[in-house]
């Protein structure tokens, strides 16, 4: 799929309220999401130089053209923030503000669009979810089409490099197999437990200091249905992880996992173990921000 995010101008009009460290600041975020999108394999920044270059930003009524100009008045680190959104831009859009609300309207599972904003417009109130202002909102709006779109188990490990940068997946055979059923079964469920995994865990964990009681508070979230430890050793948790070139760099013992014990909603319920989802992980290392998973697969019921 590929992922067309427009910034609008209009957003990036002066609110008659920020102050300029205000203004900077966002524009700090709204570079590192641009800057985020150019690097990500099928995701595309577009950008109405014309319009872009016309708007008013600053209380003192500087214009983008102003900043650009090497106008002495103007910090060159700011400067720069919009050199480099220029060069980011896959390409030179003539989308009017109308144009870009309209193309929201089109998705289907090889394109979808999205608007960049830097403040928000009362008339996009509506659509908040294609309204993206932060990396945060882009990996969300992503993780939503996964549920939509994704097509295979391997297509799923790749994206999710970009959209769970904090997750690292064992990638065996059996991984990917155990992984393909789950798809079937628990796609909407899974991302969003995995979005939690990515997100909150090694927060948690660094605030408690102690991974049973960093388990036991996660597992209060009402995305997932708890987590818990197998409860004895098992060498088939010590699982491999591999790299693109097919070799092992690291084993895990990955006995802590995640539950989700129902299915998606559109899907039935089997009343045997397709039912049951677990994702198993590792105890993150110190001062380590990665949470190496070693599988996701259905999971006997034991009632």
């Amino acid at each position: 799929m590929l992922a067309s995010f427009y910034l609008c101008s209009r957003s990036i009009e002066y609110n008659g309220t920020d102050s300029d460290s205000d203004i900077i600041k966002k524009l700090y975020s709204l570079y590192d999401l641009i800057a985020q999108i150019h690097k990500t394999p099928n995701n595309e920044f577009l950008l109405n130089k014309k319009s872009f270059c016309d708007t008013v930003i600053f209380p003192s009524g500087k214009k983008v053209s102003d900043i650009i100009s090497y106008d002495k008045s103007i910090k060159r680190d700011i400067r720069n923030l919009f050199l480099f959104m220029f060069s980011y831009a896959s390409k030179d859009t003539e989308a009017s503000f109308e144009d870009m609300i309209e193309y929201l309207s089109l998705e289907d599972e090889n394109n979808c669009n999205a608007l960049l904003v830097l403040n928000i417009i009362k008339e996009l109130e509506n659509k908040i979810e294609q309204i993206i202002s932060n990396i945060r909102d882009w990996r969300s709006f992503m993780r939503k089409k996964m549920i939509k779109y994704n097509k295979d188990e391997k297509t799923f490990v790749t994206n999710s490099q970009y959209y769970f940068p904090n997750l690292c997946f064992s990638c065996t055979t059996t991984f990917y197999n155990d992984l393909s059923k789950i798809l079937d079964t628990h796609r909407a469920s899974l991302i969003k437990a995995l979005s939690l995994l990515n997100d909150e865990f090694i927060s948690i964990y660094k605030d408690e200091k102690d991974f049973v009681r960093a388990l036991q508070k996660f597992g209060c979230y009402k995305e997932i249905d708890g987590c818990s430890f197998e409860g004895k050793k098992d060498d088939k948790l010590n699982i491999d992880f591999i790299n693109e070139k097919g070799i092992s760099f690291v084993t895990k013992y990955c006995e802590a996992h995640i539950k989700i014990n129902t299915p998606d909603k559109y899907k039935k319920l089997s009343g045997d173990y397709h039912d049951y989802c677990r994702i198993y992980f590792a105890k993150p290392e110190e001062e380590c921000d990665t949470v190496y998973v070693g599988a996701i697969c259905h999971h006997h019921n034991t009632k």
